[in-house]
């Protein structure tokens, strides 16, 4: 049997990924998770001419590893930023929501942006390891370790993208339990 990864390839997967944080889970909003993420990004923001838009309307707290959940969040934002070379819009949101599958409460977060978008081919591929579209700028692990961190915390996350002329967007969406970090 032939493994899809080289040894070397497995070996680096075991190195990188994500364990559960050493600190204890804190009670935090989507707002206050973005915050910082928004911080962060905001030079390269208004370098790119990129307006962020955002609606905060959860008011529950999720109790979660937020440095992890953080590090998802900006992963996406910067993936959105290099989505959006020529300028766009970045649309950030939150509300309260149940989970559909299992009836759980918790919050559902979006990151979308009005990029060049993605093929269905590419979008097949996102959270696979070592994927990537940006050539040797891109080391194809931010997806795939984002998806781990909310897999750990008992969340979901997906996309959904369009590639067109007219009007190209690309959109994650994130489920997470209020009892996030309850593994």
């Amino acid at each position: 049997m032939r493994l899809p990864y080289s040894r070397h390839s497995v070996c680096v997967i075991a190195l990188i990924t994500p364990c559960p944080s050493s600190s204890s889970p804190t009670s935090v909003t989507a707002q206050e998770l973005f915050e910082g993420v928004i911080a962060i990004y905001q030079g390269r923001l208004t370098r790119s001419n990129i307006e962020v838009r955002h609606s905060f309307c959860a008011r529950s707290r999720i109790l979660c590893f937020e440095n992890e959940i953080r590090q998802v969040l900006s992963n996406l934002v910067g993936n959105a930023i290099d989505a959006m070379a020529s300028g766009g819009t970045l649309c950030i949101r939150s509300h309260d929501a149940t989970d559909r599958t299992t009836g759980r409460k918790g919050v559902r977060i979006t990151v979308a942006d009005s990029g060049s978008g993605m093929s269905p081919r590419t979008v097949a591929k996102l959270f696979e390891p070592f994927f990537t579209t940006k050539g040797f700028n891109g080391t194809g692990l931010g997806l795939w370790v984002s998806r781990e961190i909310v897999t750990r915390h008992g969340g979901r996350i997906s996309v959904r993208s369009q590639e067109n002329r007219s009007s190209s967007a690309t959109v994650f969406s994130i489920f997470l339990p209020l009892e996030a970090a309850a593994r």
